[in-house]
């Protein structure tokens, strides 16, 4: 009776090991294929099948796995489940804090025998990407000072446009073209046809040097505020049929209201990594308005003819060069660290 509970005790685990080695040798690993994406903040979640093809009893396990990109360089993480009989299904959530592309390399599966002395691993060497785009806030355009004062007036359909003819109604017209009473005439839905384009309420302009003294996940977070303050303002002009001139990295761009999508685009192509302050560029726009996003005071974004707002986004204590300044302007603006465009408050208040 000793002897039968002696080699018991001593076959148990070498039974147990040898199950581990073959369910690691015959286990099949899939997840989702393909390059997928997220809003920033929402969950990035996708399902890993872990699937057993031969009977074993539940073994644990660590699937081991990096994740690299602009901010995360090569961090490690471990994703811990059972391997059943079967399949597991089981979900993993990645990270979605911070705007970008993302790679995601599985190393390895651990998987652990029944009494937990032995281990064995199984190289995965799997790769997939996803990307984490910059989130849509809605603003009210009205806030912004001179826009307000202009949309009562010229920024009203028709916008300045020449008529040019009449054509029937189609899905992708704006209902504010419609002709109505011509269309009472002729019993169906009729819209003004415009010579031109849209006319220019704004510039906007984003500032994009190199913030010093910052580590990658407050330039990460910087540049992502500034991004999406600027696709909340193009949003806020587009959406009332006003166009804006965008510039960005050092380009500039006409947008319309029918080009939300380009400009979405540019936006989620920010790269704060300019040396200079190309305010130069602005001189040959031939306009008054100007929104500013930036993340340094500057005199000059106010040294000029521009009807200028500056919307300044602070990062970490590092814009109190000019604290005085901004305390007392009331064009100034500002957006307090993790904080999105509609969190902003005029500097006088401060």
């Amino acid at each position: 009776m000793s002897n039968a509970i002696f080699y018991s005790v001593l076959i148990f685990p070498v039974l147990s090991f040898i199950c581990a080695i073959i369910s690691a040798q015959k286990m099949q690993f899939s997840f989702e294929a393909g390059h997928f994406s997220v809003l920033k903040k929402s969950p990035a979640a996708f399902n890993i099948n872990y699937i057993n093809t031969i009977f074993t009893p539940p073994l644990p396990a660590v699937l081991i796995f990096n994740i690299e990109s602009a901010v995360y360089s090569n961090e490690r993480y471990l994703k811990h489940f059972m391997l059943t009989q079967r399949k597991s299904v089981d979900t993993l959530y990645l990270p979605s804090e911070y705007c970008g592309n993302y790679t995601v390399l599985f190393k390895k599966i651990i998987i652990t025998d029944y009494t937990g002395l032995f281990s064995v691993s199984k190289k995965v060497d799997r790769k997939i990407t996803y990307s984490v785009r910059p989130r849509i806030f809605d603003i009210n355009i009205n806030n912004v000072p001179f826009a307000a004062e202009e949309s009562a007036g010229r920024h009203v359909d028709p916008l300045n446009r020449d008529i040019r003819d009449y054509r029937n109604y189609t899905n992708d017209d704006s209902i504010k073209n419609i002709h109505w009473k011509l269309s009472a005439q002729k019993n169906e839905l009729i819209v003004k046809n415009f010579d031109g384009v849209y006319p220019v309420s704004a510039d906007i302009f984003i500032d994009s040097r190199e913030k010093t003294g910052l580590d990658k996940i407050k330039e990460a977070s910087l540049r992502d505020r500034m991004m999406e303050g600027a696709i909340a303002f193009i949003n806020a002009f587009l959406k009332t049929d006003q166009s804006v001139r965008l510039f960005i990295n050092g380009e500039n761009y006409y947008i319309d209201p029918k080009a939300f999508t380009e400009a979405y685009a540019l936006c989620e192509n920010l790269m704060l990594a300019s040396d200079e302050l190309p305010l130069t560029q602005l001189k040959d726009s031939g306009k008054t308005e100007l929104i500013i996003l930036s993340h340094t005071y500057e005199k000059a974004f106010f040294e000029s003819s521009f009807n200028t707002v500056l919307f300044l986004f602070l990062c970490d204590g590092l814009f109190y060069d000019g604290e005085e300044k901004i305390k007392n302007d009331n064009r100034t603006y500002l957006i307090h660290e993790d904080s999105d465009i509609r969190s902003a408050e005029r500097g006088m208040q401060h």
